[in-house]
This record gives structure tokens, sequence and C-alpha cells, in this order.
């Protein structure tokens, strides 16, 4: 089977170097529940109950974890690593060709 690296493009031959990237977004509770006003708990979830009634689990789920799965080349994981959120670098560029490993 040949793969494909999902940001470039490129096939990836079968005995190539590949690389899975993995993504995991996990809600982060802080462990603080604002109080809310006029509201006793048990009505306070019985809403919350509403809210999510009829919604499709998975959504659900979701909000609270979510995992990808990227194959990328060897250039593209390079670049991938050394800023994954695209934020700008103070005129820094990537490398045009990255030696293997």
């Amino acid at each position: 089977m040949i793969l494909q690296c999902y940001k470039c493009n490129n096939k990836i031959l079968p005995g190539g170097s590949s690389f899975i990237i993995k993504i995991t977004a996990i809600s982060n509770f802080n462990g603080i529940i604002e109080p809310q006003k006029n509201i006793d708990i048990k009505t306070l979830l019985k809403e919350i109950e509403e809210e999510i009634r009829g919604l499709p689990e998975d959504l659900i789920e979701e909000e609270i974890y979510k995992e990808r799965e990227f194959i990328l080349c060897p250039r593209c994981k390079e670049l991938f690593l050394a800023n994954p959120f695209g934020k700008e670098l103070d005129d820094l560029k990537p490398p045009e060709s990255i030696p293997p490993p």
C-alpha cells in the first residue's frame, strides 16, 4: 500500500519513511464551577441534561475528547514539529532541505 503525506500529498513508497502525528484534545476542567445565581445544583444538572438531550453521543463526546491521526513525510513532520500552530517566528524561515536522520 502506498501512503500519502497529509500535508504535501507526496506519495510515500513502500519502505519509505513516514510519521504518524497524533493530536489529542481533552477538555481541561480546572476544578472550579462558577456559582449560578438562584439555581441549585439539581436544577442546573437538569438544565444541562435537557440541553444535551437528543444530541448524538459522539457529538457530546467530542466536546470532552477528540483524537486525530495524520501521516506525514519526513520533511512535513519536521516542519510541523518546528511550528505546529503556524505562528509567526520573527522572520525565521525553515530550511529548504532537511537532511535525513
